[in-house]
C-alpha cells in the first residue's frame, strides 16, 4: 500500500469531524509544514505556520478521495 492510499481513512475519519485523526494528518506533514515555514535565518514563523496548518485542515476537509 503506497502513502496515499494508506492516508484516504484517515482523511476521510477527519473529514467526519474526528479531531483525533486531524491530529494524526498533522503532525504525519508537520516537518513539511516547518520546513515551508522558515524564514531566511532558518528559524520557524510561527504566524506562517498557523497559516499553513489552517490551510491545511481546509485541505483536507475538500479533499475528494474518489
Amino acid at each position: 500500500m503506497d502513502n496515499f492510499t494508506s492516508l484516504v481513512p484517515l482523511i476521510l475519519r477527519a473529514q467526519e469531524g474526528d479531531e483525533e485523526a486531524m491530529s494524526e494528518l498533522i503532525a504525519t506533514f508537520d516537518n513539511l509544514l516547518k520546513k515551508l515555514s522558515r524564514n531566511d535565518n532558518g528559524s520557524i514563523d510561527e504566524d506562517c505556520y498557523q497559516t499553513l496548518a489552517e490551510r491545511f485542515i481546509k485541505a483536507v476537509k475538500k479533499f475528494d478521495a474518489n
